[in-house]
């Protein structure tokens, strides 16, 4: 199964039903942020792998998911190359 959904809402009625082997989110989704939905998930059973990605550096927002998925973290700064 693979998918790509708009939102955090859509996440839920895709994800939860199936429970795929992973997912690759983003903490900030419109309408359902990243950290609300996988908590969602997980209170439904679903026990999908989870790849979690985020724009913030700031490290208290960051680790709010860790709790609810069992990952690595990594923090890279990427600088734009002058064209």
């Amino acid at each position: 199964m693979a998918g790509c959904v708009d939102d955090g809402r859509h996440l839920l009625e895709e994800a939860a039903p199936d429970c795929p082997d992973a997912i690759l989110i983003d903490i900030s989704m419109p309408l359902l942020n990243g950290i609300d939905a996988v908590r969602r998930l997980r209170s439904a059973g679903c026990s999908s792998k989870l790849v979690i990605l985020t724009m913030h550096a700031d490290a208290e927002f960051v680790s709010k998911p860790w709790p609810l998925a069992r990952t690595a973290t990594s923090s890279n700064t990427v600088t734009p190359r002058k064209s």
